[in-house]
């Protein structure tokens, strides 16, 4: 009697252990928001994305929006080196006379490779669509309705980065529709400050104190500005000399 007494015992206390672990358990899935069955209840009963919510780009959740921009940038950061040169050294042909070109061969030399200035003209046309559909912040939450999203990006830069893009890309890179593409100038403030970012980046993932970083980029920033400074005026000094009839060029 006191085997079967004790076995009795054991039983309950082993039944009242399960119980209070299950009674454990469920309250901690209630505290994780809910058992598993209950989560995929409330998953369901959640009302579904519209498709005009599924194609807003949140730029907080992207994940590849930030790649896209840097390699945007970089795009413009080369256009403002070889859309001078064009201009100086391409354009300018069109304003010289007949009799100048026969004794300048020079400048008979036409450009007619326009890959890079085409694929640059794809890639911002595609940047331009995608910026009509990405979200920015207003009272601390994100706007996802399409018309502020296109009323905030005309109010910005949209007619600039439309006036730089479309009409090359349309026009075959005509030299009459070429100088569009100075508008980009106006964005090199934020160009120059992705590529400066780049920089620090890279060199605190090599390991550099904050010092160093801060001292390294600032010279190759320096360094960027001054070349592209003096890049800038050398072409528009070698435009203005082949436009003009008495030139020192020649």
């Amino acid at each position: 009697m006191r085997q079967k007494a004790n076995f009795l015992v054991t039983f309950l206390d082993d039944e009242n252990e399960m119980k209070q672990e299950n009674m454990y358990g469920y309250d901690a899935d209630r505290q994780n928001g809910g058992t598993f069955d209950e989560r995929g209840q409330a998953e369901e009963n959640a009302p579904a994305k519209t498709c005009q919510q599924n194609i807003i780009i949140i730029p907080k959740e992207s994940s590849w929006l930030g790649f896209w921009k840097f390699m945007i940038h970089f795009c413009l950061f080369y256009g403002y080196f070889i859309d001078p040169f064009h201009i100086a050294f391409e354009i300018s042909k069109e304003r010289r006379t007949a009799e100048e070109k026969e004794t300048l061969t020079f400048l008979t030399e036409v450009k007619d490779d326009m890959t890079e200035e085409l694929i640059i003209d794809i890639f911002l046309t595609i940047d331009i669509l995608l910026n009509f559909i990405t979200s920015f912040m207003r009272d601390g939450d994100w706007e996802k309705r399409i018309i502020e999203l296109v009323k905030n990006y005309a109010k910005g830069s949209m007619i600039f980065d439309i006036c730089a893009t479309i009409p090359t890309l349309v026009s075959g890179q005509s030299n009459g529709m070429y100088w569009f593409k100075l508008f980009r100038f106006l964005q090199v403030r934020s160009v120059y400050g992705s590529i400066s970012d780049m920089v620090r980046f890279f060199m605190t993932k090599c390991g550099m104190s904050k010092s160093n970083v801060e001292k390294i980029s600032f010279i190759i920033n320096l360094i960027i500005y001054m070349f592209s400074a003096i890049h800038i005026l050398g072409c528009a000094w070698v435009y203005f000399g082949k436009i003009n009839p008495c030139s020192w060029l020649k």
